[in-house]
Parts: C-alpha cells; sequence; structure tokens
C-alpha cells in the first residue's frame, strides 16, 4: 500500500477496478512481427546474463536529480 491509501480496502477497491478494467479491454495478439523485433532486443549484448548495466542506475538517479529540482507552472 502507498502512503495516500487509507486501509486495505481502499486498496481492495483499487485493485478491484483494475481488474474490471482488464476484463473490459478487447484482448488483440501480438505480431509476428513484433514477437521477431523483441526477440532482436533481447539478444543484443547488453541484454545478456553478466552484461555491464550499471548505467540504468546512473541514468535512475540523473531522473531523479532532474525531477527533485522541477517546479510545477500555472
Amino acid at each position: 500500500m502507498t502512503p495516500r491509501s487509507r486501509s486495505r480496502d481502499s486498496a481492495r477497491a483499487i485493485l478491484d477496478a483494475l481488474v474490471r478494467d482488464v476484463q473490459r479491454s478487447e484482448f488483440r495478439p501480438l505480431s509476428a512481427d513484433y514477437l521477431r523485433a523483441v526477440d532482436r532486443v533481447e539478444k543484443l549484448p547488453g541484454n545478456r546474463t553478466g552484461a555491464d548495466k550499471s548505467w540504468v542506475l546512473r541514468q535512475y538517479e540523473a531522473a531523479m536529480r532532474v525531477r527533485a529540482g522541477a517546479k510545477r507552472i500555472r
């Protein structure tokens, strides 16, 4: 639960609403072209086991610094 949710019942209500939305949505099968593209990306050297992925943490920290410095403009 997030700090905003007040109880388990409110969290349950949110999850129930999400389930209803998913059940109403129309299932669309993935195309062969899309599946081939996913396979190609998964086989890239940077996605292999043992590859250096330390850049992900650096990118996340940079994004958090930008977000912390952002100000809402009305």
